[in-house]
C-alpha cells in the first residue's frame, strides 16, 4: 500500500516592480524619534569638529644582523635563530641522503645513471654511529644516494673531476651545484645556532637594527636588542629587551610618512549613535557583573557605554623583522585646524606592548614597537627527542629520564624499552646469586635512560652530568650527549621537573621558499620520571 503526501506552501509576491517606497522605510512619526533624541542629549556636541586627516611621521629600522650574522629578510627570523647544521645531528644520514636526491633532480633522466654512479664513487655514505643495522630504509638509501654533504663542501678541483668523470658540461654542472647550494645552505651550516644555551635550555642572542641617523649629529647609530626566549616554543616580541649600550637619548631622522583618514571605534555590543539602528544582540554590556573591586572592568564598562563615540583609530602599515618609533602625529580636523599630539610618557604601572629597558619615555620619545613575522603558519611535528628531568632530593641530585631520541635514518627510539643497567659494585668479580647464596647490593638496577647529574663543590649552581659506578655514560641523544664536560643550571629544574624537547618546523619564507629546521623548547614535566630506587638490599635465588 503506497502513502501519498499533500501540503501546501504559501510565497509571497510583489503587486509591483516600483520598490522605491517600501525602500525608504518611512516611520510613522519621525518627529518623535527626533524629540527623543534630544531629550537623551544627541543634539549636543562637546567639540563640532572631527578629524578628518592623520599625518604620522616615523623611523623604522630593519633587524639587520644577530651575533653578529647577517639576517635573511626573506625568512623567518626563528628559523635563522633557531637553526642547527644537519651535518652536526642524529639525523646527519637522512638529511644527506635525501639532498643527494634532490640533487639529482636538477639533471635530465638520461644523464641521471652515470652521475649518480660517480657521486656514489666520490661521497660514498657511511654509517658513523654503527646504529643502522638491519634497518631497511638505511639499506635503501645506501643503495640510491651519496653523502651530500661532501658534494656541498668539495673543492672546485675535485667538482671538476666529477664533472668529467660523468661526461658533464662544466658551466651546466657547476650551475646546478650553486643553485643547489643556495636551495640547502640551512642544512649544511658550518656550526649549530650560537643561540642556543644548554645550560638553561632556552635561545638567547643580540639583536642589531641597521644603521639610522641622528638627528642632531647626522651620525649613524643601531638599536640593540637582547633576546631571551625562556625555553619558549615561539618567538614573540616580549622575548626582546633594550640594550643599556643602545642610543636611547638621541631622536633619529625620520625615513617614512604615512597619511591616512581615521575611522571610529567599532566593537562588538557598542552603543549605536542613532535611534533607528538595532544593536548588536550578542554582546550585551550592561549585563557586566561588575564588582566595586575590581577597577578594570568599571572602566571598560564605562568607556563601552558612554565615551566610546569619542575614540577613532588610525592604521600605521608597518614591515616585519624592523622596529618602529612614531615621530610626530598630526590631525587636521573638519575646520582645516591642525594639531599635534605628543607621545606619552609610560610608567612602569602603565605599559603597552613596550620592551624592557626601554628609556625613550624618559627623553620625551615615543617607545619603539617590535614587529614579527605571523607565526601562525609553521607547522611543527612531534618531538623526536624528549627529555625529563626531575630532583632528587634524598640523594642531592637531578636526573635526566632520555626518553625518546632520533637515529639517523630519523626514526624515534623509545629508551624507555631498553634493558636496566647493573649498578652492582662487585659484579664483575664477585659472586652471583646462586641457590642458597647471598649477595648485597648497594644500589638496585637503574634503568639505562637514566642519568645522574651531580652537585660538585667546585661548580657552585650547576649540576654537572655523570654516571653510576661500572655504568657508562648513558646519554645518546643531543640535547645531554657528546662527548665532554655537560653541566647545567640547578634552578632551571623545577621541583615539578621539566621536559626539553626538539622537534622539526617548517615554514614558508617571504620569497616562497622553504625552510626546514630543528629547534629545542623546555616546558613543564607531565609525569615523575624519577627511578625506584632500593638501596642495601641482599639478593638470593
Amino acid at each position: 500500500m503506497s502513502l501519498r503526501k499533500k501540503w501546501k506552501r504559501i510565497s509571497g509576491h510583489s503587486r509591483t516592480d516600483d520598490y522605491e517606497f517600501s525602500s525608504q522605510a518611512r516611520l510613522a512619526d519621525p518627529y518623535w524619534m527626533l524629540y527623543r533624541q534630544m531629550q537623551f542629549g544627541a543634539f549636543q556636541a562637546e567639540n563640532a569638529a572631527s578629524p578628518i586627516k592623520i599625518q604620522m611621521d616615523y623611523v623604522s629600522l630593519k633587524l639587520d644582523r644577530y651575533n653578529d650574522k647577517i639576517i635573511n629578510q626573506n625568512q623567518n627570523l626563528r628559523s635563522q635563530i633557531e637553526k642547527e647544521s644537519f651535518s652536526l645531528m642524529k639525523a646527519y644520514f637522512k638529511f644527506s641522503a635525501e639532498a643527494g636526491l634532490l640533487f639529482l633532480k636538477y639533471f635530465k633522466n638520461e644523464e641521471k645513471g652515470l652521475l649518480k654512479k660517480t657521486l656514489r664513487r666520490n661521497f660514498a655514505l657511511t654509517n658513523r654511529l654503527d646504529l643502522l643495522k638491519n634497518d631497511e630504509y638505511f639499506d635503501f638509501l645506501m643503495n640510491v644516494s651519496f653523502d651530500s654533504s661532501l658534494l656541498y663542501n668539495a673543492s672546485e678541483s675535485k667538482l671538476r673531476t666529477i664533472a668529467a668523470e660523468a661526461y658533464q658540461v662544466w658551466d651546466t654542472f657547476n650551475q646546478n651545484v650553486s643553485d643547489w647550494k643556495t636551495a640547502h645552505q640551512t642544512k649544511f651550516a658550518p656550526e649549530n645556532s650560537p643561540a642556543w644555551q644548554r645550560e638553561t635550555f632556552n635561545y638567547s642572542a643580540q639583536i642589531a637594527s641597521a644603521g639610522g641617523k641622528l638627528e642632531n649629529s647626522g651620525q649613524t647609530a643601531n638599536v640593540m636588542l637582547n633576546l631571551n626566549t625562556n625555553g619558549g616554543a615561539h618567538l614573540d616580541w616580549y622575548h626582546f629587551s633594550v640594550d643599556e649600550k643602545s642610543v636611547q637619548n638621541n631622536k633619529f631622522e625620520n625615513n617614512g610618512t604615512f597619511t591616512c583618514m581615521p575611522a571610529k571605534v567599532r566593537y562588538a555590543g557598542m552603543p549605536q549613535d542613532t535611534y533607528w539602528h538595532f544593536e548588536e544582540s550578542k554582546v550585551y554590556l550592561g549585563r557586566l557583573q561588575l564588582d566595586e573591586r575590581d577597577l578594570t572592568q568599571t572602566l571598560i564598562g564605562e568607556f563601552a557605554t558612554i565615551f566610546s563615540n569619542d575614540w577613532f583609530m588610525a592604521v600605521l602599515p608597518l614591515q616585519t623583522n624592523a622596529i618602529t618609533r612614531l615621530q610626530k602625529v598630526t590631525v587636521t580636523d573638519s575646520f582645516g585646524d591642525t594639531k599635534e599630539i605628543a607621545p606619552g610618557r609610560g610608567t612602569e604601572k602603565w605599559r603597552y606592548f613596550e620592551l624592557s629597558n626601554d628609556l625613550s619615555g624618559t627623553y620625551d620619545l615615543a617607545p619603539w614597537l617590535l614587529t614579527l613575522p605571523n607565526e601562525n603558519s609553521i607547522a611543527s611535528e612531534n618531538e623526536v627527542e624528549k627529555i625529563t628531568f626531575m630532583k632528587d632530593e634524598i640523594n642531592n641530585l637531578a636526573w635526566a629520564s632520555e626518553d625518546t631520541i632520533e637515529s639517523e635514518t630519523g626514526k624515534r627510539i623509545n629508551r624507555n624499552d631498553e634493558s636496566p643497567a647493573d649498578t652492582t659494585a662487585n659484579a664483575a668479580t664477585g659472586p652471583t646469586p646462586d641457590d642458597g647464596i647471598w649477595v648485597y647490593r648497594f644500589l638496585s638496577k637503574v634503568p639505562a635512560n637514566k642519568i645522574p647529574f651531580l652537585v660538585l663543590p667546585t661548580e657552585v649552581g650547576r649540576l654537572t652530568r655523570g654516571h653510576l659506578p661500572g655504568v657508562p655514560i648513558g646519554a645518546k641523544g643531543e640535547i645531554i650527549g657528546g662527548t665532554g664536560k655537560v653541566q647545567i643550571r640547578q634552578n632551571e629544574i623545577l621541583g615539578t621537573g621539566i621536559e626539553v624537547t626538539k622537534k622539526y618546523h617548517l615554514a614558508r619564507g617571504l620569497d616562497g621558499g622553504v625552510v626546514l629546521w630543528s629547534a629545542k623548547q623546555k616546558t613543564v614535566a607531565s609525569n615523575n620520571s624519577l627511578p625506584n630506587f632500593q638501596y642495601d638490599t641482599l639478593e638470593t635465588k
